[in-house]
């Protein structure tokens, strides 16, 4: 394999980790949301969290769409390795092998800008949604009634205890 191949798949790899790495994080992001309102009577000021969830959901969506778009990728490429080796599928019979080479290109050309698209719509949902979640919460923080602070006595204030002019027997 030369060095260039073993560029092309580490790079792959990496792109396909950090996608799964983002779906977990939208996943636990929609399940925190969920969880910290619990027990919470629905309000207007909550719209802001419910737009992170919605946000969080499109991530979750387009990062299972990327994964399948690379995997139909990945098997493009196989055909195309397959045509080069000189092997045919049986769909193919009848076909030359220039005709079948277009077809696959042409494939490979509309699937490789959708797939970055997806990548990166992936990315900037789960962005979104991080905002607006802490958009939400700074809300909600505004809209909490202030506590009053009750005043608490300094030490010197306090009345001192009387001193304790006999101490106890030692035995």
């Amino acid at each position: 394999m030369s060095s260039r191949d073993e560029l092309y798949r580490t790079h792959a790899e990496g792109q396909t980790k950090f996608a799964y790495f983002v779906l977990g994080v939208a996943a636990s992001a929609i399940a925190f949301a969920i969880h910290s309102t619990t027990g919470q009577a629905l309000n207007w000021s909550h719209a802001p969290i419910g737009v992170a969830v919605i946000l969080w959901s499109a991530s979750f969506f387009f990062g299972l769409r990327y994964l399948s778009l690379r995997q139909g990728f990945l098997h493009i490429n196989m055909d195309l390795a397959m045509l080069q080796e000189g092997r045919f599928r049986p769909e193919w019979q009848g076909m030359s092998p220039q005709e079948v080479e277009e077809i696959i290109r042409a494939a490979i050309a509309k699937a490789d800008p959708k797939m970055g698209t997806v990548y990166l719509r992936q990315q900037w949902t789960l962005f979104g949604g991080a905002l607006f979640y802490i958009a939400g919460h700074v809300l909600q923080m505004a809209l909490l009634q202030p506590t009053p602070i009750k005043p608490q006595p300094s030490i010197a204030m306090e009345k001192a205890p009387p001193a304790n002019t006999h101490s106890p027997p030692r035995r």
